[in-house]
């Protein structure tokens, strides 16, 4: 728990081609003269779309996982390395450009493509025991108990749809801190129940933990279209930088 706080502290650094970053998105990346400084939240969002995670890795509960920062940065540093120029660009734009790099490397079946795997070894395990539970817990946020990470990969194999989630649910590697009434997951599922309309919320209300679960992931995709919409007519905000 101390080593997961302690890292959850402190910006990461960019080395090799990851240092680009400095220069491809200045407003969110400075060079120290050896590395960029990157946020953690930021190259989560940036890298995720082009990780693919193994068999194993889709079946671990999401609230205990997280990809390491050495996959991030080995993804990132393959499809960098693909990468033309260095003129400043929005950083939608660079994440779109990596995405199509990375799906093209797999389509074409580059064995160094192996570098967008996320394999069971290659991810942080950010909580130990059991989800919580209790009445500000029960039917209210348990469902997030038993996501798994592959109910969030869409057609393509990716953590795209994790991406574009992890500022709801970033940071945590503190878990008594992201798991308890209030935090991050908590917030989460109320996000969530703000995003659909309130004839949905009586349907979803009678589902259980794993039926919620199981239709989390298609209830993502419509909102990431912006397809549901809430009692105000408007859809998930999944922050973009």
């Amino acid at each position: 728990m101390a080593l997961r706080r302690h890292r959850g502290a402190h910006n990461l650094l960019g080395t090799g081609q990851c240092r680009r970053l400095a220069k491809l998105v200045p407003n969110l990346a400075a060079d120290n003269g050896t590395a960029a400084l990157l946020n953690h939240s930021f190259v989560e969002w940036l890298a995720a779309p082009i990780i693919f995670p193994d068999d194993a890795v889709r079946a671990r509960p999401l609230f205990t996982t997280m990809p390491s920062v050495e996959q991030y940065g080995k993804s990132l540093e393959r499809a960098l390395s693909k990468l033309k120029g260095d003129q400043p660009r929005a950083p939608a734009v660079l994440r779109a450009q990596l995405r199509r790099i990375a799906l093209a490397d797999r389509a074409a079946g580059n064995v160094a493509a192996t570098d967008y795997t996320l394999a069971d070894a290659d991810v942080y395990q950010v909580a130990e025991g059991a989800f919580p539970t209790g009445p500000d817990v029960d039917d209210k946020y348990d469902w997030l108990g038993v996501l798994t990470v592959g109910q969030l990969v869409p057609a393509d194999g990716s953590l795209v749809v994790y991406a574009d989630l992890a500022r709801l649910i970033s940071p945590r590697f503190d878990h008594a801190e992201a798991l308890k009434v209030g935090g991050v997951f908590d917030v989460f599922a109320k996000t969530v129940q703000k995003a659909v309309s309130r004839d949905e919320i009586d349907l979803l209300a009678a589902l259980d933990k794993a039926e919620l679960a199981g239709a989390f992931n298609s209830m993502v995709s419509d909102t990431r279209r912006g397809g549901v919409p809430t009692s105000a007519g408007s859809a998930i905000d999944f922050s973009s930088w």
